[in-house]
């Protein structure tokens, strides 16, 4: 097995880049993307970071097999199965979905070994249950869906630090996606305080407050705010509003965004600092946490013409 301290073709710290906008450069603001995306050209993003610890505790550990949860078009069973092929781990992505639909995202996850197990929604909502049903016992390494669990929130902290390392000081706020939540705890947490984080959700539901907070030390349960109006109806949800912005993002900055997290934070961020006008001489720093594989099984079933890179693996 390959140790996971070993050049995997890293980039890190990722790069921390300028985006030029007008509306900002006019008020004296900074704005920075931090990009996250270009870690790695297979398995780039916050799911390296969030998976990191999680790779270093099976090695450490007496496991086989490493298992974890995904959709049919998951960031996370995608960048599970690049990185445990990197690395010569054995990996099961259970699936949600009653019937055995192929993906992007699930042929490019067999192609590399992943073992995929599809159950149906309702089994897929019970993690244990899944786990009896498959017969998996302590040789198997459990991921939660997402990535996220304690040594998730370990991994995404390194961010944050990143940040103040490479600007050399806090920004007035970071701003990042959220799904499981996990990316937003670390970042929260490495910023101790010491800046404030705007967190834009890709769900909707009254749940995703009380799910970040249990995350997260109580002392900590402060400095940040939640902006709910941006997820443009739901998870997977969108318009042709969200669609065009993407597209116009990525010819003026070069910079591909995903419809599910990434574009909607952006595009939120953009309107809420229209709308609330920052002060002059701030400065914000937008995380991009990846993703960018999703546009694939995107553009296939809405027929759209969602940025692909060439750094995504077709």
């Amino acid at each position: 097995m390959i140790s996971l301290n070993e050049d995997l073709l890293l980039r890190l710290p990722s790069e921390l880049v300028p985006l030029e906008i007008p509306f900002f450069a006019n008020l004296g603001i900074s704005l920075w993307i931090k990009r996250e995306d270009l870690v790695h050209p297979k398995w780039g993003g916050n799911k390296y970071r969030k998976l990191k610890y999680n790779l270093l505790a099976f090695q450490k550990g007496d496991f086989e097999t490493l298992v974890t949860f995904g959709g049919l078009h998951s960031n996370h069973i995608y960048a599970t199965a690049a990185i445990c092929n990197e690395l010569d781990i054995r990996c099961i992505g259970i699936i949600r979905g009653e019937e055995a639909i192929e993906s992007p995202t699930i042929t490019f996850a067999r192609s590399l070994g992943m073992q995929i197990s599809y159950v149906s929604r309702a089994m897929y909502k019970n993690p244990q249950a899944c786990i009896e049903l498959l017969k998996l016992d302590e040789t198997h390494y459990i991921v939660p869906e997402g990535g996220t669990n304690e040594l998730a929130v370990k991994g995404t902290e390194e961010v944050a630090k990143e940040v103040y390392e490479q600007l050399g000081r806090w920004p007035k706020a970071i701003i990042c996606p959220f799904g499981t939540g996990g990316t937003a705890a670390g970042i929260l947490n490495g910023m101790n305080g010491n800046s404030e984080l705007m967190i834009f959700p890709a769900l909707k539901g009254n749940w995703i407050s009380p799910a970040f907070s249990n995350l997260l030390p109580n002392n900590l349960l402060s400095n940040f705010q939640i902006l709910t109006d941006y997820h443009f109806g739901g998870y997977g949800k969108f318009s042709q509003v969200l669609i065009d912005f993407i597209s116009e993002f990525y010819e003026q900055t070069n910079i591909p965004l995903d419809p599910l997290y990434t574009g909607k934070m952006v595009y939120g961020f953009l309107d809420w600092a229209k709308k609330n006008p920052p002060e002059g001489g701030s400065e914000f720093v937008i995380i991009h946490t990846g993703g960018i594989q999703g546009n694939l099984g995107f553009n296939q079933r809405f027929k759209t013409a969602l940025p692909v890179p060439d750094y995504i693996l077709r």
